[in-house]
């Protein structure tokens, strides 16, 4: 529980505690796809945080499954983005998502694309049982907790924040876990740092949405870190720089906790492992292209 990227911050005696009383619950995260007003465009190498820790907790709690939400049921409730656009950037996060789950070896890691539990009559149950909310989208959030964790065995819930501070208002997952919180108390809320890019105006960001613009690190074939870093050195300030590649550091450390040390390589070496293996396609199984 030595993870930089955790913005919770426990004591060695609540660590211990949260073993005891989450052993053998299960983990979950939801990936959303829009921001108020844009779709994601691309996947943020920040992600990696998200699988990393969720599979450091899985061990940790003995938890048998990680359950990650693909949340474009709730981006449809933005009115100000098409139904086409946001389920084709839902497929395209999926197919990363499967190449990251099998190229890591995370083999607990399970995907529910939210839209397809509209036909689940135990989460319409719980939907329709919630009080109105002025926001569907946090009704949504809500009714998939209680879902997850009724019929799930999930305890955790990992998310994002941008300070550990809740800032009513806000809009990391901070904001939406206070509320679900009244609905689902026995499950645990855990929120990591947020993301980061070389943008001296923009540079605390969701982990799993880069829009249009953005100077960052993200997921695509044939991206060479080295060059990327180079260009991104150039438009911003040393110590936007010095920070966000102290995060990055900081993924790459946690990949060395978790599956051993990529030896004797630079950072900007680690960084280009790690993405080449996001990426990299493989022979999908039947049961994975379905």
């Amino acid at each position: 529980m030595n993870n930089p990227l955790f913005s919770t911050r426990l004591t060695d005696k609540e660590i211990g505690e949260l073993g005891v009383q989450f052993k053998g619950k299960n983990i979950f995260f939801g990936i959303g796809l829009v921001t108020q007003k844009q779709i994601s465009v691309a996947t943020p190498f920040d992600i990696l945080s998200m699988f990393f820790t969720a599979e450091q907790l899985r061990k940790f709690v003995h938890g048998k499954k990680i359950i990650v939400f693909i949340a474009d049921q709730h981006a449809r409730t933005n009115e100000n983005i098409s139904q086409d656009i946001i389920a084709k950037r839902a497929s395209e996060t999926i197919q990363l998502f499967k190449k990251i789950i099998h190229n890591f070896n995370l083999q607990h890691v399970s995907i529910i694309q939210t839209t397809h539990l509209n036909e689940v009559q135990e989460i319409r149950k719980i939907f329709a049982s919630l009080p109105n909310f002025d926001n569907d989208y946090v009704k949504h959030e809500v009714a998939d907790v209680c879902w997850l964790q009724k019929f799930h065995n999930v305890g955790i819930k990992l998310g994002w924040s941008m300070s550990s501070t809740l800032i009513i208002g806000g809009h990391d997952e901070r904001f939406f876990d206070h509320t679900i919180q009244q609905f689902c108390p026995n499950v645990l809320f855990l929120h990591l740092a947020p993301g980061r890019t070389f943008d001296d105006k923009r540079t605390r960001v969701s982990p799993y949405i880069s829009i249009e613009g953005e100077n960052r690190l993200v997921f695509q074939n044939n991206l060479c870190v080295q060059d990327a870093l180079h260009q991104f050195k150039k438009e911003c300030s040393p110590e936007t720089f010095k920070a966000t590649l102290r995060h990055l550091s900081q993924i790459a450390r946690l990949y060395d906790d978790l599956f051993g040390p990529i030896k004797q390589k630079t950072l900007t070496e680690k960084l280009q492992i790690l993405t080449d293996t996001a990426v990299k396609n493989h022979e999908m199984r039947k049961e994975e292209s379905t």
